[in-house]
């Protein structure tokens, strides 16, 4: 434990002055409380056949669904950025390089980064329950505590799509060394590259479910849209499910996350820095 707080302060003392990291975590907290109140603009019209509102999206239960689905992209544009910036940065100024001559072994500094990321989805986490917790008391009727905790499991699925698109951010970092690089490659993943290649499979080659279970998709899944669980928004013609129960989703990121630091751990430590 002393060894943890030991390689945590470090990560502060050379962060804690960095314009961009305050930057993209002010940003992450000041729109993240906000983004449900435009719900009602963004999200699909419901057809009067529904038998619900989108007033519903801002009670108890949903509120933990569509926030978190909310937030899951809240992390990806803001929060998988934080790897990629403390990483290349090091590699760009040589402090990696310098950490490890000064005595630190690659291990230590890789826990160091991973710890990092741990406490950040940690905080994240503990925002978002906060912040789900004062939306939906407010707007649930005769709320209530029993209420209040019926969330399926939410805060754990948040911190595992926290870590699941730093965990991403993260390899690719270790992998190119080079932040423009590696923002591009993170960002085309995970919006174009991993879509066109489930959609060659599921169009071109068998129309499996194995598509489902592509990182970016799963991690989706995790903190899914929440009104794809209300109604049938799925095209008539497609032959498998438009959602993975998150029963499934979460725990097949699990293994993604931890294929993905064992991936970046396996480059930091193999390769010349």
């Amino acid at each position: 434990m002393e060894k943890l707080k030991y390689l945590l302060s470090i990560e502060y003392a050379k962060f804690k002055d960095s314009a961009i990291l305050r930057l993209l975590i002010m940003l992450y907290v000041f729109i993240f409380p906000f983004t449900i109140f435009l719900g009602k603009r963004m999200l699909p019209e419901i057809p009067d056949s529904v038998p619900f509102t989108l007033d519903i999206l801002y009670e108890f239960p949903s509120v933990w669904d569509y926030q978190g689905y909310v937030g899951s992209w809240l992390i990806f544009i803001f929060l998988g950025f934080v790897p990629i910036h403390i990483i290349c940065s090091e590699v760009s100024y040589k402090t990696m390089r310098q950490s490890i001559i000064n005595g630190m072994t690659r291990s230590d500094y890789f826990l160091s980064k991973v710890m990092s990321l741990v406490v950040i989805s940690l905080i994240a986490t503990v925002y978002y329950f906060l912040v789900c917790s004062l939306i939906g008391w407010f707007n649930t009727p005769n709320p209530s505590f029993t209420k209040l905790f019926n969330n399926d499991f939410a805060g754990t699925r948040f911190f595992i799509s926290c870590m699941g698109y730093m965990s991403i951010a993260l390899l690719l970092a270790v992998w190119m060394k080079r932040s423009g690089l590696a923002l591009f490659s993170y960002l085309a993943y995970i919006i174009a590259i991993e879509p066109a290649i489930r959609w060659g499979i599921y169009w071109k080659l068998a129309k499996t479910k194995a598509t489902l279970f592509f990182p970016a998709n799963m991690l989706e899944d995790v903190m899914p849209l929440p009104l794809y669980r209300f109604a049938d928004f799925a095209p008539s013609d497609l032959e498998i499910d438009i959602l993975t129960e998150y029963t499934t989703a979460a725990p097949v990121t699990v293994v993604y996350i931890l294929l993905m630091i064992g991936g970046a751990y396996y480059l930091l430590t193999s390769r010349d820095i």
